[in-house]
């Protein structure tokens, strides 16, 4: 139950996080063009950049929590995943309104929607995650509480905090992986001892060896 709240805080968070970019980055567009007098083509591309940046921000230090990872990494990998993003809306947003003739306000709006249903939305790919939640907070205070009251019982402070910790599962639904601070991780076994092992063999099979789309919902990954 712990774990299904962490997911849907997690989910919720995402989608403030995601909106609250889409201000920055209409906020900004809006400015530079209409204030700073800047051409709407690069007012939009800045704006587009603007939102990415804070979007990746917030992510960061908020939505995942992944703190712990190196800055450079998440960067890159931010990066590489909203460039096609950035130049879908700026060029379509310049295409719809050289050809529409409309403000290019109206333009962006339809193009962001595009782009966040056809590239953004269906772009993830189900996948098998080996995931990793977060301590229990109630149990972590208890040991706390323990090693102030018995500060030579250390073996027993350990133990209570091993137990505090929540169990690595599979799932399709990633909440990252709080023990190796990990936003994005899988693995599987050689050989193969578990059927995850051989769903993951499958879906890297299917999306990068051969690119195919995988058929099978979440929900019946899942089961």
């Amino acid at each position: 139950m712990d774990s299904l709240r962490h997911q849907i805080w997690t989910f919720c968070k995402a989608q403030i996080s995601a909106q609250a970019a889409t201000i920055v980055d209409f906020a900004v567009s809006l400015f530079m063009a209409e204030v700073a007098g800047i051409w709407y083509l690069y007012s939009t591309f800045i704006g587009a950049l603007s939102g990415g940046v804070f979007n990746c921000v917030v992510n960061y230090r908020w939505v995942f929590n992944a703190i712990g990872l190196k800055k450079k990494y998440v960067a890159l990998k931010y990066f590489m995943v909203w460039t096609g993003s950035i130049l879908l809306n700026t060029g379509g947003t310049y295409l719809l309104t050289e050809l529409s003739k409309t403000h290019f306000v109206y333009s962006k709006i339809i193009v962001a929607v595009l782009v966040g249903i056809l590239w953004n939305y269906l772009m993830p790919k189900t996948f098998v995650y080996r995931v990793h939640d977060l301590p229990d907070g109630e149990k972590l205070e208890n040991a706390k509480q323990f090693q102030k009251r018995f500060p030579q019982l250390r073996n027993a402070y350990d133990l209570l905090t091993i137990r505090a910790q929540a169990k690595a599962v599979y799932s399709t639904y990633n909440i990252g992986h709080y023990g190796l601070a990990f936003t994005h991780y899988t693995h599987f076994t050689s050989p193969i001892r578990r059927y995850p092992d051989l769903m993951v063999h499958r879906l890297v099979d299917k999306y990068i060896l051969t690119g195919k789309k995988e058929t099978m919902t979440r929900e019946q990954m899942e089961e």
